[in-house]
């Protein structure tokens, strides 16, 4: 939880994050994918801190992959996996996952961040209308 925390702080410009805050929360996300194997929120949380913050997308993907397989219903997950899938340049199924999100949650507070996606998705696979389209949606 720490890790998405400092990710947010960064990404919106909330304060300095630090080095030492950064190696911390990567240091925490690791140990959160070891004690927490069983806990698909703690994965996927994990699984966007180490690609956010690492660029260890292989090994993220890998995470989330696992917290799937645990709760293939977590549309907080299937986001992550699309946003993964999005910094591995895997347009296509980055936006199948953020699709599965949608269906899943379709109210969601936060599904803000499936139409970002989507836009960040069709952005990277060079369908330029279409991203233009899901930012638009997405305020």
């Amino acid at each position: 939880m720490i890790g998405s925390c400092r990710i947010h702080q960064r990404a919106h410009g909330l304060g300095q994050v630090s080095d030492a805050e950064v190696t911390e929360a990567v240091r925490l996300t690791r140990r959160a994918i070891e004690t927490g194997k069983e806990d698909p929120d703690a994965l996927w949380m994990a699984a966007w801190t180490l690609s956010a913050f690492t660029g260890e997308h292989a090994t993220a993907a890998s995470v989330i992959d696992r917290a799937l397989m645990l709760n293939p219903n977590a549309a907080h997950a299937w986001m992550v996996s699309g946003l993964v899938s999005v910094n591995q340049n895997r347009p296509d199924r980055a936006i199948e996952a953020f699709d599965r999100a949608t269906r899943l949650s379709p109210l969601d507070p936060l599904g803000r961040g499936f139409t970002l996606g989507l836009a960040l998705a069709h952005l990277a696979a060079g369908r330029y209308e279409e991203a233009i389209e899901w930012a638009d949606r997405s305020s």
